[in-house]
């Protein structure tokens, strides 16, 4: 049987004496929150670990996933963090997610980046599966009932607007289509870019 594993390493810099203790009794009230965390598996009851560096250039809260690291609840914790004391700052995360078999497949890594409004994720393996599968083509759909359209401009390249005219009603034109609900419609689609 195989382990795998999730591992990162990263830290706030600079903190403040009301910094420190705002996280520190953030963080302790969830991994009180979130013992259930640790029956399945995971390397404390938050998914991570923490702890306090003093330094030469200032203090900071290092955080740290030895085997099964969760990066999600740290993210809610880093943003929540962000939005009180650093609303114009931006935290970052790389993580490996590994084997301790060398299972194919099994080795990937990925991302987080944190402010005080949003968190994103990139997978390393979601990020392979985009570069060698086409991308579908973004379609715009403008339904029309009762009036005209004159013209779509500024259609990016890689998208198409689709008009549906439901304005058909005794209409004889060739091309007509049915949508679901059994209404007739006529289509035009404006490729981007041409």
């Amino acid at each position: 049987m195989a382990d795998y594993y999730t591992r990162y390493s990263e830290q706030i810099t600079k903190l403040t004496g009301g910094e420190h203790a705002w996280l520190l009794s953030q963080l302790i009230k969830l991994e009180q929150a979130s013992t259930a965390h640790k029956d399945c598996g995971g390397d404390a009851a938050l998914g991570f670990q923490y702890e306090f560096v003093a330094g030469a250039e200032g203090n900071s809260m290092h955080f740290y996933a030895e085997e099964s690291g969760e990066i999600r609840l740290l993210g809610e914790v880093i943003q929540k963090f962000l939005s009180e004391f650093r609303p114009d700052r931006v935290f970052t995360l790389t993580y490996a997610a590994s084997c301790s078999s060398m299972r194919i497949g099994a080795f990937t890594g990925g991302a987080m980046v944190v402010t005080a409004k949003e968190i994103k994720y990139l997978s390393a393996e979601n990020w392979v599966r985009q570069q060698v599968e086409p991308p579908s083509p973004s379609v715009i759909t403008v339904t029309v009932e009762g009036g005209i359209v004159q013209g779509v401009q500024n259609v990016p390249e890689d998208v198409a607007v689709a008009i549906h005219d439901y304005d058909t009603d005794g209409s004889e034109e060739p091309g007509l289509r049915t949508a679901t609900d059994g209404d007739a419609y006529t289509e035009a689609v404006y490729e981007g870019g041409k």
